[in-house]
């Protein structure tokens, strides 16, 4: 099972928990082509989702290039084509996917507390940023929602052909679930979540 999936299989919980009738809200943070947003789109006519990316070049010294993670090279080479997926994603969903074209901090300031069933943060993972993420997000998730990521491993598990950023990130999601007081779970393919209680 991949992580999509995975992700996938904590909704439909989140489903299961619901009204029949209820909607449900996610967002997915660090959007790029969609392509998760649209597989939960697909497989969950009751959701919505927010899609958050900027969709623009990065600079060679930001700290997102710096934290090693392989996507700031990969939006230089794709960016036309992740925009197209996006609008074709938009208007295959138009009642259930916002897309918002602007950082994660920014997009976490429009939101209502207490709007989202889940946001899945994929998007910056140096250390700092999915920090600044997991704080910024926490407030939006309800109660009985959870905070998702993607790209963990147990430290136990890191191993030297490992990116990089894999430890810094590992550790802003440690050190957060400590914060809020709640476990961190993870699942085969490199998701972890906190339920938020």
């Amino acid at each position: 099972m991949g992580y999509r999936e995975e992700l996938g299989e904590l909704v439909r919980c989140l489903a299961v928990n619901q009204q029949e009738d209820a909607m449900l809200n996610g967002a997915e943070v660090g959007a790029a082509w969609g392509r998760t947003s649209k597989y939960l789109l697909g497989r969950f006519p009751q959701l919505s989702m927010h899609l958050v990316d900027t969709w623009r070049r990065h600079e060679p010294d930001s700290r997102y290039v710096k934290s090693g993670d392989a996507m700031p090279a990969m939006v230089d080479l794709y960016l036309d084509a992740m925009l197209l997926e996006i609008e074709q994603l938009q208007e295959q969903y138009t009642s259930r996917a916002r897309v918002h074209h602007t950082t994660s901090l920014e997009a976490a300031g429009s939101l209502d507390d207490d709007s989202l069933d889940f946001a899945f943060i994929d998007a910056d993972h140096s250390y700092a940023a999915v920090t600044e993420d997991c704080r910024a997000w926490w407030p939006k998730v309800r109660a009985g929602g959870m905070l998702v990521g993607h790209d963990y491993v147990r430290l136990e598990n890191l191993l030297p052909s490992h990116p990089a950023w894999t430890e810094g990130l590992i550790f802003a999601w440690d050190e957060f679930s400590v914060a809020v007081g709640n476990p961190i779970h993870v699942a085969a393919d490199a998701i972890c979540w906190i339920h938020k209680l």
